[in-house]
């Protein structure tokens, strides 16, 4: 569905993650890795993240894009 809306997005992997600490588990969130062609606007980086954040029901989304 990204892709259609991205067509610079040529991979994605998303996992769900659970950091751990020394001292404490913290709270998780979504990473979502993407590899795009050029780059992404801070706006298109907003605009994925809170469309993630709707689609797959999380409050935490994080992205690392990628060349």
């Amino acid at each position: 569905e990204l892709r259609t809306q991205y067509p610079q997005l040529t991979d994605a992997i998303i996992q769900s993650v659970q950091p751990v600490s020394d001292s404490a588990a913290r709270p998780g969130f979504l990473l979502a890795v993407l590899t795009v062609k050029g780059k992404l606007t801070p706006q298109e980086r907003e605009k994925i993240a809170a469309w993630l954040k709707i689609r797959l029901h999380e409050q935490q989304v994080k992205l690392l894009v990628t060349p």
